[in-house]
């Protein structure tokens, strides 16, 4: 009889402590989820930025984006994004204050690309080297389809992407997915997951969305609408320092496109379709 209200008292003493256990652990899970939140609220409010650069596109229909700001983009030999370049005006302009790049079916006899598209970047008129950037877009979402808004440093370059490429935006065909991504020498070398290199966000690209990059020293910031979707920072040994794998520590200009798929990533175009983004507005930031 002792023995068993031992044992009685032994399993009820086991039960409390699996309760307590399994209190602390949700407890713990929750503090976690919590402090998280409350982590990036607080990295918010400590960093304090000022407006350096903006275009809202507030011209006429039909204008072609400010020439003191942007240049169109040209065609010359390379992949996906600049094999159908074009500085037609029908694939970049300004259209109810938004900058609409297009991919449509090129109509010239002269020209042997099945497509044009359209591009246009800041280099050479506006760079800058850390801080906060934000592009409000939306695209069309079909095969083919392959826009993106992204930074590159400004020349001198070596060799692309090995001297650093921050993608703050891309979509590919008809995915409800954005892609963030960065590109060095060490990612090009299959070191993609250490740091991890690339980040995926269930999103509708079709809809209104702010994509966003806060970069520093250390870190590549990715968000959407403000939600911190994913991070690529710095390393500090010997062998990702030899390989390049932080070259972020100068300025970069913005580009803003629409371009079309090869068949690698984003699937080849449908000729007869007219690839559309629209860009709202640009603002970049940086630190008070």
């Amino acid at each position: 009889m002792e023995k068993q209200n031992k044992s009685s008292t032994f399993a009820e003493k086991c039960r409390i402590m699996k309760k307590i256990y399994n209190i602390c652990l949700i407890s713990a899970v929750l503090a976690f989820i919590l402090g998280t939140d409350t982590f990036q609220a607080q990295a918010k409010q400590k960093v304090k930025y000022k407006l350096v650069f903006h275009d809202e596109f507030n011209l006429p229909d039909g204008s072609q984006p400010d020439s003191t700001i942007w240049s169109r983009d040209k065609r010359y030999p390379g992949g996906a994004y600049i094999m159908w370049l074009s500085d037609s005006k029908d694939v970049a302009f300004i259209r109810n204050h938004k900058l609409v790049c297009r991919a449509i079916k090129n109509t010239n006899p002269a020209d042997t690309a099945a497509m044009i598209t359209g591009s246009v970047k800041t280099m050479g008129k506006f760079s800058f080297q850390y801080g906060k950037i934000e592009v409000r877009l939306r695209t069309r979402k079909h095969i083919g389809n392959f826009p993106a808004a992204w930074l590159l440093p400004e020349p001198p370059c070596q060799r692309a992407p090995y001297d650093g490429e921050i993608d703050i935006f891309e979509a590919i065909d008809d995915e409800n997915i954005s892609y963030h991504t960065a590109h060095n020498q060490w990612t090009a070398e299959g070191h993609r997951s250490n740091p991890q290199q690339q980040f995926k966000y269930n999103v509708d690209v079709s809809k209104w969305h702010v994509y966003g990059v806060e970069w520093d020293p250390w870190h590549i910031v990715w968000t959407v609408d403000g939600t911190i979707v994913g991070s690529y920072f710095k390393l500090k040994d010997e062998d990702a320092i030899k390989h390049r794998q932080w070259p972020y520590d100068r300025p970069f200009y913005i580009i803003l496109n629409q371009c079309t798929g090869a068949g690698y990533w984003a699937k080849k175009p449908d000729i007869d379709f007219v690839y559309e983004t629209e860009f709202d507005w640009v603002r970049v930031y940086q630190r008070k």
